[in-house]
C-alpha cells in the first residue's frame, strides 16, 4: 500500500514540475506577464522577467528528472524510510513555493508595487497545488515514519 501510494505521489509531483518546466521555460513571456503590472507588460521588464522566470523554469526541469528517475529505478530506493525522505525533500520544494507566494500574497494586498496578484488567474492555481503537494509529501512522510 505504502508504495503505491509513493508511485501515485511521484506520479503527481512528476506532473506538477513538468508543467511548471514548460510554462515557465517554453512560455516565459506568458509567464512574466502574469507576474506584471498590466502597466508594465509593454515595457523591456517584461524581457528581464521573462528571462528569470526561466530559472524557475530549470528548477521545475531538475525536479522533473528527479522524479522520474525515482519511477525508474523504484528498486534503489526500496526502503520506506527512504521513501519518506525523499518524500519530505519533495514537500519542501513545494513548500518554499508556497511560502514564497504567500508572502507575495500579502504583500500584493497591502498595495505594494515589488508583489504579483497570487490569488487570481493561474497564480490561484499554482499557489494552491504547491501547498496540496507540500501537505500531501509531508503527510506521507509522516505516515509512514510513524509506522515503522
Amino acid at each position: 500500500m505504502q508504495q503505491t501510494v509513493w508511485t501515485g505521489l511521484l506520479v503527481l509531483n512528476a506532473l506538477w514540475f513538468a508543467l511548471g518546466a514548460r510554462f515557465f521555460c517554453v512560455d516565459a513571456a506568458g509567464a512574466a506577464r502574469l507576474l506584471l503590472p498590466r502597466a508594465e507588460r509593454a515595457s523591456p521588464l517584461l524581457f528581464a522577467v521573462a528571462g528569470a522566470v526561466r530559472f524557475l523554469g530549470a528548477m521545475n526541469l531538475a525536479w522533473l528528472v528527479f522524479c522520474l528517475l525515482l519511477l525508474a529505478g523504484q528498486g534503489l530506493f526500496a526502503a520506506p524510510a527512504q521513501w519518506a525522505c525523499l518524500a519530505a525533500v519533495l514537500a519542501l520544494v513545494h513548500a518554499g513555493q508556497f511560502a514564497v507566494n504567500a508572502h507575495m500574497a500579502l504583500r500584493h494586498r497591502r498595495g505594494r508595487a515589488d508583489s504579483w496578484a497570487v490569488l487570481r488567474g493561474p497564480m490561484r492555481l499554482i499557489f494552491f497545488v504547491d501547498l496540496a503537494l507540500a501537505v500531501a509529501n509531508a503527510a506521507f512522510a509522516a505516515s509512514v515514519l510513524a509506522a515503522a
